[in-house]
């Protein structure tokens, strides 16, 4: 068979089999963010839904905000680092045909940042209100356009945007309860490369997926003084469903047909499919051991069996061996089967001034992906952390906290037979990964 008629057999099937890649990988690991503000850095996140000692326990557990006497500020901002490198094999095949595996490695981390702000003012008679503006779920990969896995996965990013305003009310001196409302918006792009490599690496062509929505939840919180020193909270985070629509692309050789008034572009803007945000309760601690020493710590529990267990994406853009070439909207099926997980953090405070608060704290981190469905998207597994940070009072209204966590991420193997049709793309092999993340807050009190 010559290469031009290779080339008319094995289009379709390639163009789908790499769309179906770039939507199935990019969900298959965890995203769930804890970095809500510069202090859970420094802590992992341990007694975070009791502590309430800042404004961000408007979106940890709403029922803390009764502890906040006067107006207050928060502003953070957390880098996320990510280090995730593959070493092994990717082998491109369709039917009788195929590349031989390509060996070496892949550099796939990235840097995200993750602002938050929140605003607490007391009201009149035990009340409390509340305003949040954070983000619960983010990822980011770029292994590049021409890494050893472009034909499975370059870029992919998702962000959200919660705004939520909250309220709590004092129902004793032992007990508060608060709860609020979440409008939550997501953006996601997830990037690869199509292509034909045993005809030539020149018929690369890019596809570029990219959908929003918006979607709404609440949130809400118990928090138990038994003594000053002692105190525990118990907070819940429902599930946000979004139906997302977008646009799907394709801009290289292998659309050059498709649209006379730009060349080597195919795209269209109805993108669609709908997608589930996991629910997650935390319980928390945290006890004074004495007027320096005091300790606090959490577990974690998301129910990521609400995320979709077959996600349908339609209209996503394609091409047909026809000829001439046509370009078909289809549908990716794509399998997640996630599994719910626990997270635990316990941490410890000391205060060897009036001014200052150090930190340290320390944790396990469940993933969430089963061996089956790991993918190169983000090749997730499960983690073990340390973290340290300090507090400075700077002035009277004026607070700065800094933090750093290291991430120890488990070796992910990677045995993944991807197929559409007659076409297999195989990634076998190893991930490498670690990641740190750098907070910063700032805690204004408005007196």
């Amino acid at each position: 068979m010559n290469k031009r008629a290779i080339k008319r057999y094995l289009l379709s099937a390639s163009m789908a089999g790499v769309l179906a890649s770039v939507c199935m990988n990019a969900n298959a690991s965890a995203f769930q963010l804890f970095e809500y503000n510069g202090v859970n850095v420094g802590n992992f996140g341990a007694g975070a839904a009791a502590i309430a000692n800042d404004a961000s326990t408007a979106f940890s557990n709403p029922a803390g905000m009764v502890l906040i006497p006067n107006q207050q500020i928060v502003l953070s901002t957390n880098a996320i680092i990510t280090d995730i490198k593959f070493k092994g094999t990717e082998t491109w095949a369709m039917s009788s045909f195929g590349s031989p595996p390509q060996h070496g490695t892949a550099q796939g981390g990235g840097t995200k940042y993750v602002p938050a702000f929140h605003y607490v003012t007391p009201l009149a008679d035990n009340w409390a209100f509340g305003f949040s503006v954070s983000a619960p779920f983010g990822l980011v990969t770029n292994y590049g356009d021409n890494s050893l896995v472009n034909y499975s996965a370059t870029d992919s990013q998702l962000e959200t945007i919660d705004l939520s305003p909250s309220l709590a009310f004092k129902v004793n001196d032992k007990l508060s309860i608060g709860a609020g409302f979440d409008a939550e918006h997501l953006d996601a792009t997830l990037n690869g490369t199509v292509g034909i490599p045993i005809i030539s690496p020149a018929l690369n062509t890019q596809s570029t997926n990219k959908g929003s929505a918006w979607g709404y939840g609440w949130h809400a919180g118990v928090l138990y003084q038994f003594t000053p020193h002692t105190r525990v909270g118990l907070a819940y985070h429902s599930q946000v469903h979004f139906d997302v629509t977008g646009t799907s692309k394709l801009t290289g050789p292998l659309a050059n047909q498709a649209n006379v008034n730009e060349p080597g572009v195919s795209s269209n803007n109805s993108l669609e499919t709908n997608v589930t945000l996991p629910p997650w309760t935390e319980l928390s601690g945290y006890h004074d051991i004495n007027q320096q020493w005091s300790i606090d710590g959490s577990l974690v529990y998301t129910q990521w069996s609400f995320f979709n267990d077959e996600l349908h994406i339609q209209n996503v853009q394609g091409v047909a061996a026809t000829i001439p070439l046509s370009y078909p909207q289809i549908v990716v099926n794509m399998p997640n089967h996630f599994r719910n997980t626990w997270r635990v953090a316990v941490g410890a405070n000391y205060r060897p001034a009036d001014k200052w608060i150090l930190r340290a704290g320390a944790g396990y981190d469940q993933s969430p992906v089963k061996d089956a469905y790991r993918g190169v998207r983000l090749p997730d597994s499960d983690r073990y952390a340390i973290a340290f940070g300090a507090h400075y009072q700077a002035i009277k209204t004026l607070g700065v906290d800094v933090g750093w966590t290291h991430l120890f991420v488990k070796e992910a193997k990677v045995n993944l037979d991807a197929q559409s049709g007659s076409q297999d793309a195989i990634t076998n092999g190893k991930f490498y990964n670690h990641a740190d993340i750098i907070g910063a807050q700032l805690t204004w009190d408005i007196t």
